[in-house]
């Protein structure tokens, strides 16, 4: 069936009528490569058979040019021809093969009265395909024959290639002036036609559906939209599919376009997407001029190859790529990289290139070292380690290439760190050797360190005076950061570095630290002062500028950590979530399994914090998974603390058993990661009944705590387990004493969860008399902490202790809600068992009394919020008012329910669930969406990545 070619076959049929009358005539059929100029010919071809014609049919061929008379021979010998006949014209091309003198107007002038001859029998209908392929002695004939046709039953048809907007051939312009010649140009399909098309191979309502996409994807182009019916149909999916039919219809396009075409395919397709990628870049590496290369361009536009200058389907370019020899693709990346060079295109665009290709200029070490740096900034990481892969095998001094492995081991620790593990030996060899920068070998040192190999980090500390240029800004600003990251996180070797802080006080003046430098000290001091002095405004004010105004890097990830987890010990838990969250985001889907460990574990922390142990204990075999124990060096105590303390509260034993036996680094005692670890194994060890190890390793924690001066309660409340320990134990006086001590190192900024945990602390080792106040207190201050777990804890403790009877009913009630919300199945079996266990408090369908209408919808949603255990902040966010409103509320809620603290709330039936919100698989939502505060866009920092510490 053609489709869109009425005209064109109306056209043809008058020039047949016109023939069996007597007056011949010519029709050049042009169009684009795979038009339908074959099927239009094929099917006149048809047509006039079936009139009574003789059809000589022929076509031309790019391979057979050079054979004389070649065509010729073709249209004598159909099948159909008198043999008389044909022997008689054959005579002629044999003896014109046999002496091209012969080849003249004689000659031709025989030759066409011969076949013009055939016609007084029948009308003679020749048709010639692919004309423009003809050997030039048959299109000789065949114009000087077309010449003397108009009063003979002849039609001459030739079909060529021809692109919309091209010139009318040079040889065809002398036949075009002639009145009995016709010249029909086939454009490609519409996208009406491509549906038509469709229509025929695919039910009707799948070609409406895919007709758009169809026509975008083939131009037009008959052949390759055929061939995407084809690959779609195979695939079944549904939709348009751009398969193994499609690609060899690309190729059979191209093949058949002139050959400067091919080679302008072939250069695209190296060039790829790149916004560089022009058609006159293009052009210039296959040598074009510019005025050569559009045409080219337009001939692949109209083919349906090209959309512009791109491929219209990924596909195509991967069948030209899949082709391409491989000399000549890294011959085409070569020229490509050198133009590029040449224009001033971006590093990272002419790196590619480089990579891909064969390219020996003096420019190239140097270009490879600044993609590499901008590829990372892109995230393209594979791109980065491409190129200083290169540049380290293509470095002739000793330094640079030392400087490329350094790179090379820093982008591997991003998404392979055990690549990046096994070239440390060679990095401390050139260390050793005076080969690498001073910011490197503090690198270096800090990943000895990481991986506990101190003997080594001793060895270049004591000799970094002499390695490196102490004077070097840089150099100083990453030991001063070193410093404070030790004095943090790896207090019991701080030691260790001050060899090389030496160095840099030698009484030469210091030069001025940058801005990147000073944001970097920032969150490490920031953090310092909370883990040192305990948490302060001040702190969290420096945490929360960082975590607003820092982009998301290699070097600067572990400063967002930093900064986020003096949010974590300053116990601002709702915003530490926030941000942990929002950095988890960023990092999501990026090549960088470093990051996303590294973010997982402090999610996770704040997760246990929280309460939320599921939540902690999942984020924590992620950090685990993203990055291997080894990887985590000293810093796998923090990632291993958190899941042994989530586990043991969820009553998983034997999986925090087996948490055990993972080997630990023999550093990570001398780590922050150490004290958590500690802690959360003797919590292990205290709710399998092994009281006397638990108390060792509550010890252990506070005796390191003293001797590194870090001995905060926000950090590690080790005196408050170690309390619990001996009231087990029963050793009440020794207990009271940690509580009192505890109580006493509590300062003004402490949080509410670290100060709520201290006052049950206080209110266990009391006077049965005294207790239930205190605890009555310890509830009042978790309320507003957001801790739930230690919430559900204090409320279990307040049922045992209160003589009040509606005191131990709510108390154990509300106390069992939150353990089943906190997963917290060793605080069910231990403290609440012999209640019912599911006694859930419901709060959606609950009948409500006939006073329902005191509570306006304000106070109902607030009321609701409260009950579910959301601190007054957090209602404030989701609800978007203020803290001082939400309080206004409640204290109007307390009034009109006559209750007086939060907790009552939660058996109140006026406080349902509004009746718009559907119950999810974790229960009620919050009648409104939190809304956290975008941080504002960061800077981009070009610096040294680092491992992911805390």
């Amino acid at each position: 069936m053609l489709i869109e070619r009425d005209f064109e076959t109306a056209t043809l049929s008058q020039m047949l009528a016109d023939t069996h009358s007597g007056a011949g005539g010519v029709g050049l059929v042009l169009g684009p490569v795979a038009s339908g100029k074959t099927a239009l010919l094929e099917a006149f071809g048809r047509q006039a058979a079936g009139t009574g014609a003789i059809v000589l049919s022929a076509s031309g061929a790019r391979s057979e040019t050079a054979v004389g008379l070649g065509v010729v021979s073709q249209l004598v010998h159909t099948p159909g021809v008198r043999a008389d006949i044909a022997e008689q014209v054959s005579a002629y091309v044999e003896d014109a093969e046999a002496d091209a003198t012969l080849l003249d107007s004689r000659f031709l002038h025989r030759l066409s009265s011969a076949v013009i001859g055939w016609s007084a029998e029948s009308p003679l209908v020749i048709c010639v395909d692919d004309a423009h392929h003809a050997d030039p002695a048959s299109l000789q004939f065949l114009q000087h024959m077309a010449r003397r046709i108009r009063p003979a039953r002849v039609l001459v048809l030739l079909a060529e290639r021809a692109d919309p907007g091209e010139r009318r051939p040079v040889r065809h312009v002398d036949l075009m002036r002639r009145p009995h010649c016709r010249q029909l140009r086939l454009a490609p399909l519409s996208r009406n036609g491509v549906g038509v098309l469709l229509a025929g191979k695919l039910d009707e309502g799948k070609a409406r559906a895919l007709a758009a996409e169809c026509f975008a994807v083939s131009g037009g182009n008959p052949l390759l939209a055929t061939a995407l019916v084809h690959d779609t149909r195979a695939a079944g999916t549904g939709e348009v599919v751009a398969g193994a039919a499609y690609r060899q219809a690309v190729l059979s396009c191209l093949h058949s376009c002139e050959p400067r075409a091919l080679e302008l395919a072939r250069a695209l397709a190296v060039l790829g997407d790149d916004e560089q990628s022009q058609i006159s870049l293009a052009g210039g590496m296959v040598s074009f001029a510019p005025a050569t290369t559009e045409p080219v361009r337009r001939a692949l536009e109209s083919a349906g190859v090209l959309a512009g200058h791109r491929f219209r389907h990924p596909e195509a370019r991967v069948a030209v790529l899949e082709e391409l020899d491989p000399g000549v693709r890294s011959a085409l990346h070569g020229q490509a990289a050198r133009l590029l060079f040449d224009q001033g295109a971006r590093p990272t665009a002419i790196a590619a290139h480089v990579v891909a290709g064969t390219v020996d200029e003096p420019w190239t070490e140097h270009l490879l070292s600044e993609a590499s740096e901008a590829a990372l900034l892109e995230d393209d990481v594979e791109l980065a380690r491409a190129c200083i892969a290169l540049a380290s095998r293509c470095c002739t001094d000793d330094r640079d290439r030392a400087i490329a492995k350094a790179s090379l081991a820093d982008i591997e620790w991003r998404t392979t760190p055990a690549k990046a593990m096994r070239r440390l030996p060679e990095l401390v060899h050139a260390t050793r050797a005076g080969h690498l920068p001073g910011i490197r070998v503090v690198g270096i040192f800090e990943f000895l360190l990481w991986f506990g190999r101190v003997d080594e980090a001793v060895e270049i500390a004591n000799a970094f005076g002499d390695l490196v240029d102490c004077r070097d800004r840089r150099t100083r600003g990453e030991l001063l950061t070193l410093s404070s990251w030790l004095a943090s996180s790896v207090p019991g070797m701080r030691h260790l570095v001050e060899p090389m802080l030496a160095s840099i006080t030698d009484g030469t003046p210091s030069p001025q630290l940058g801005l990147a430098v000073n944001s970097q000290l920032k969150a490490i001091d920031a953090l310092t002062s909370a883990v040192r002095e305990g948490p302060s405004e001040a702190a969290v004010l420096d945490a929360e500028q960082v975590l607003e105004g820092t982009r998301m890097t290699d070097i600067t990830l572990r400063h967002l950590v930093f900064a986020a987890t003096v949010l974590i010990y300053a116990e601002r838990l709702d915003k530490a979530a926030t941000w942990s969250d929002h950095l988890m985001a960023q990092a999501a889907g990026r090549p960088a399994p470093t990051w996303q460990a590294s973010l997982a574990e402090l999610r996770a922390e704040v997760a246990l914090r929280q309460g939320d142990l599921p939540l902690a204990a999942r984020n924590a075999k992620l950090a685990l998974t993203k990055m291997t124990p080894e990887a985590w060096g000293i810093g796998v105590g923090a990632p291993l603390a958190t899941l042994l303390a989530a586990l043991t509260e969820m009553g998983r034993f034997d999986e925090a058993a087996e948490l055990l036996n993972q080997p630990v680094p023999d550093a990570l005692g001398e780590t922050r990661f150490g004290l958590h670890y500690l802690h959360a194994r003797g919590h292990y060890y205290l709710a399998t009944g092994r009281l006397p190890t638990a108390l060792n390793d509550f010890l252990a924690c506070g005796e390191q705590m003293a001797r590194w001066d870090l001995d905060q309660p926000s950090l590690v409340p080790w005196r408050s387990s170690a309390a619990e320990v001996y009231l087990k134990l029963g050793d009440r006086e020794k207990a009271r004493a940690l509580a009192e001590e505890q109580a006493a190192k509590l300062g003004p900024d402490c949080g509410d969860r670290t100060r709520g945990i201290t006052l049950r602390t206080l209110a266990l080792v009391a006077d049965p008399a005294r207790r239930p106040k205190l605890m009555q207190e310890a509830v009042d201050v978790l309320e507003k902490s957001g801790a739930k777990l230690e919430l559900a804890r204090t409320l279990a403790e307040l049922s045992r202790a209160s003589a009040d009877a509606a005191t131990v009913r709510t108390a154990g009630r509300d106390a069992r809600v939150l353990a089943k919300e906190c997963g917290a199945e060793l605080l069910r079996k231990t403290f609440l068992d012999g209640g019912d266990e599911d006694v859930v408090v419901s709060l959606r369908g609950a009948v409500a009394p006939a006073d329902v209408k005191l509570l306006t919808d304000a106070e109902q949603r607030v009321g609701w919020l409260a009950a579910r255990g959301h601190t007054n902040r957090e209602i404030a966010s989701q609800l978007y008012i203020t803290v001082s409103t939400v309080e206004q509320h409640l204290t109007r809620v307390y009034r009109k329910l006559s209750v007086s603290r939060r907790r009552d709330l939660a058996s109140e039936p006026q406080l349902r669930v509004p009746e718009q919100q559907e119950r999810g698989p974790g229960g009620p939502r919050p009648p409104v969406a939190v809304n956290h505060r975008a941080p504002a866009p960061p800077v981009r920092r070009p610096l040294r990545p680092v491992p992911p510490v805390r």
